[in-house]
């Protein structure tokens, strides 16, 4: 009985740290809205903030480029024409998905060092 109070009282203390994280990490504001207006590759856009336009990398998205050599031994000795035609798949997905849509602003999920 002793063991079933302490972890509920471990599983409150730590939902209660949890809403703390999400209020400064993971508040969305109006502003932080972006529009997406250009895709460069699979892993790589461009979006207007605040009237410029910024590049953005996605992070946790790695593709291979679709227009210029890629580094074959990165991708486990594929030949670069395939890896071409994957980096032209994944362009083409990440336009299907994004582009003209709007979409959360990247400061408000990974706080940049140099960003207050």
């Amino acid at each position: 009985m002793r063991k079933l109070i302490v972890f509920i009282f471990i599983l409150f203390i730590s939902t209660c740290c949890v809403e703390s994280i999400k209020s400064k990490y993971y508040s969305v504001n109006v502003s932080d809205a972006v529009v997406v207006v250009k895709i460069i590759d699979g892993d790589t856009i461009d979006v207007t903030n605040d009237g410029k336009i910024e590049r953005i990398r996605l992070v946790g998205v790695d593709t291979p480029e679709p227009y210029s050599n890629n580094n074959e031994s990165k991708w486990y000795g594929l030949p670069n024409t395939h890896l071409k035609k994957w980096g032209i798949n994944a362009m083409d997905y990440t336009y299907k998905r994004l582009y003209k849509n709007e979409a959360v602003g990247h400061n408000s999920f990974c706080p940049h060092p140099n960003r207050s």
